[in-house]
């Protein structure tokens, strides 16, 4: 540490440590200033806790500080480039006659302070003018931070980041981010209430897109689309992705395309619903993406909660609740998943690592993910799949994501037992179950580690498991034969004895019939 309290271990050039350690008229400014609120600033200075360096100075013509408490911000700032005017406000009587101390020792003429808010705004107008209005770095404190502040701030001036501090709730968070949304290019604030940060960036007008593929539903479609269409959420847009449908799915599409403008129609050669999702995840526009299949239904609310939640928590993936419709007799069964999630019965859980939930149901449409996140990690749908796309797509974003949250409430409607689903096959085409295990051993393979793949082992173990109890009869033995071939000939890091007992563990809950499988192919001859 040195005489400012600053770490003198941190070797960034452009860091607090730095640019006051070779600063000799710096030395000593901050002394007398509130040390615990000297520490805090400087942690979150040190931290990047306002994603601040996102910036090189030569970047950064204005700043506004809104609440200096030590001083140390400002000052930061000013020093690293004498081009930069900085603007500073705090209304606290001492901590401003402590500021106005600590500006004058530090012999920086680039720094203006103020006591008052609309003195400190008027002068950032007139420093503005030429610029339209922009200034490079905001910042707002918890002391002076409320939505009335954001709000004015926002609507008349655009920021290049927009960073802070608040103490609120979600429905306050979400406004947070909204404002933040529309108005900086970049944001990065801290929510003291739930300890976690908003972070984003801007010029993306749409919240949330969803990719609805289209084949041959016309009975379900109108349904369908009324549900996204009474959606709650604002900001969306409704892509319509016609895989050439024999029906008139595609025209009723194009009518409701011609009341509501949220809806996009994309038409386009009968390519498989892999392909079709994939054109409607290209074409989105928004933060996050869903997708809902054009036989379910979704409840209004689905979509504003779960983009509250999302961006909440700065979660890549928010999941809701879904209830299975059975056609031929309308049961109805609720399921709602806790396993693998934190956080109290019924409420809102966040999950940091993805593993446990891998080997659960495929149910990629009760989700929303961030457009960034899947592009960042080049997730997308398999086209030359035919069915059960949705499989690889999930283990795939279980595979990268850092943060997910899971809401209770039950919101998506998953229709069953209606004819021509993938779920109804009973043939061969259960034998695509193997081009997907082998494309998502590709994929870990990338970046090997034994965790995924022994999860995959269980997916595995649970996908074939499912498939021999429902493919036909004369095909079970060759299903069998393959399923074992393919889970202990196609390994990568586990061994052989690990994916016997996940089977045994398996077969306990699912049946036994892999795991007979798996026996008869270790005691029979290799061929």
């Amino acid at each position: 540490m040195n005489k400012n309290g600053l770490s003198s271990d941190f070797i960034d050039p452009s860091s607090p440590s730095v640019v006051f350690s070779h600063n000799n008229r710096l030395n000593g400014l901050f002394i007398n200033a509130p040390q615990r609120m000297l520490k805090e600033d400087i942690r979150n200075l040190e931290n990047n806790n306002y994603s601040h360096r996102l910036f090189c100075p030569s970047e950064i013509s204005i700043v506004l500080d809104i609440d200096a408490n030590s001083g140390i911000f400002p000052i930061y700032f000013a020093s690293l480039d004498k081009s930069i005017h900085v603007l500073t406000v705090e209304t606290r009587q001492n901590l401003f006659i402590n500021l106005k101390e600590t500006i004058e020792k530090s012999f920086l003429s680039n720094i203006s302070c103020f006591q008052s808010l609309d003195e400190a705004l008027s002068v950032a107008r007139d420093l503005c003018h030429e610029r339209k209005k922009y200034i490079d770095l905001v910042k707002i404190g918890r002391a002076s931070f409320d939505l009335e502040l954001l709000k004015q701030i926002t609507q008349e001036f655009e920021a290049g980041h927009l960073c802070g501090e608040f103490i609120g709730h979600d429905t306050t968070a979400l406004d947070v981010y909204r404002l933040s949304a529309v108005s900086a290019k970049s944001f990065f604030w801290q929510n003291l209430t739930k300890e976690n940060q908003l972070s984003g960036y801007g010029n993306k007008d749409i919240e949330v897109s969803v990719v609805v593929p289209i084949y041959n539903v016309e009975k379900y479609l109108p349904k369908c689309i009324e549900g996204l269409v009474n959606q709650t959420i604002k900001s969306k847009e409704i892509l319509l992705v016609d895989d050439g449908s024999t029906d008139s799915s595609g025209c009723i599409a194009d009518e409701w395309s011609k009341t509501y403008p949220e809806i996009r129609v994309i038409h386009q050669q009968n390519a498989g619903c892999a392909a079709a999702r994939s054109k409607g995840l290209s074409e989105a526009r928004g933060r996050f993406a869903g997708f809902v299949d054009s036989d379910d239904w979704v409840d209004a609310e689905m979509f504003e909660k779960l983009f509250e939640a999302a961006v909440t928590n700065n979660a890549e993936v928010a999941q809701c609740g879904f209830r299975k419709v059975y056609e031929d007799n309308n049961i109805i069964e609720p399921f709602y998943e806790e396993v693998g999630f934190k956080g109290p019965p019924y409420s809102s859980k966040v999950i940091d690592d993805a593993l446990d939930i891998m080997p659960s149901m495929p149910s990629i449409w009760r989700r929303i993910y961030s457009t960034e996140f899947l592009k960042g990690n080049g997730i997308d749908f398999l086209h030359t799949l035919p069915r059960f796309d949705d499989l690889p797509f999930q283990f795939e974003v279980f595979m990268h994501t850092n943060k997910m949250v899971s809401i209770p409430e039950i919101f998506y409607n998953y229709r069953l037992g209606r004819m021509g689903q993938d779920v109804a096959a009973r043939d061969e085409r259960l034998y695509v179950h193997f081009d997907i295990f082998k494309h998502l051993r590709e994929k870990i393979a990338i970046k090997p580690r034994i965790e995924f793949e022994r999860q995959l082992k269980r997916v595995e173990i649970a996908t074939h498991e499912w498939a021999l109890s429902n493919i036909e009869d004369h095909l079970k033995r060759k299903y069998q034969i393959m399923a074992a071939k393919d889970l202990f000939n196609n390994r990568l890091m586990i061994s052989r004895i690990r994916i016997l007992k996940d089977a045994m563990k398996e077969s306990k809950i699912k049946g036994a019939k892999i795991f007979v499988a798996l026996i008869l192919s270790l005691i029979m001859p290799r061929e």
